[in-house]
């Protein structure tokens, strides 16, 4: 594959890959606002089936020919089954070849002459949902009250029994409608915008893992 669109500007250290462009947004306000200046978020995100295509694509790059690639975290959602996620995960990276695959969540994979791999599982291991559902914490512990009068609407509602992804993902639209004046639709590529008055949910505590895991990769 030849290089192409946003990874002819790939740099040299770490890279990190997530699903969607929300998340994206997510890691490019979050890295910065804890103090992490040395991750890359790799552009044109697709879903968890991109993987492949991306990897082959960073494979591709000048900077992994020169070895100037220390490191790639992927960044993916449990959903309602945490193994199977995992494993979806870990068979992308077998299709892009050569990379080492972990075997397990949140440990790192290392070969010769290549860069060392890892992945990390939102929310937690084991714990069913996805990014969302770590946002809608943090939104939740900065207006608990709203939180409150929510779980009594949800309960009225067809998305009481939805999964907890989409349930996360619903609420936290839901919370982001009642408190963001400046754009109540709006979503996670664009809720991290001064305007939004919303960067310092990335202060929270349920984030901590992540940027722990991302400081000692």
């Amino acid at each position: 594959m030849a290089e192409g669109g946003g990874y002819s500007s790939i740099r040299e250290g770490r890279l990190l890959l997530c699903e969607g462009t929300g998340d994206n947004s997510f890691f490019e306000h979050l890295l910065p606002k804890r103090g992490i200046h040395d991750y890359q978020v790799v552009p044109e995100p697709a879903g968890r089936s991109s993987f492949e295509r991306r990897l082959r694509a960073i494979k591709a790059s000048r900077v992994y020919a020169e070895r100037k690639i220390s490191g790639i975290v992927i960044v993916s959602d449990n959903d309602e089954d945490p193994k199977q996620s995992f494993e979806e995960v870990k068979e992308q990276l077998k299709l892009a070849e050569s990379f080492p695959v972990p075997d397990q969540p949140f440990t790192t994979a290392s070969a010769i002459n290549v860069p060392k791999i890892a992945v990390f599982m939102f929310p937690d291991k084991d714990e069913k949902g996805a990014l969302e559902t770590l946002i809608l914490k943090s939104i939740s512990a900065k207006y608990p009250v709203v939180r409150e009068q929510l779980d009594k609407f949800v309960e009225c509602t067809p998305a009481n029994g939805w999964l907890q992804s989409k349930r996360s993902k619903m609420m936290l639209q839901c919370m982001v409608a009642s408190v963001c004046e400046a754009d109540p639709n709006s979503s996670l590529t664009h809720l991290w915008s001064k305007d939004r008055e919303m960067e310092d949910l990335l202060d929270h505590a349920c984030f901590d893992a992540v940027i722990q895991f991302l400081k000692e990769f």
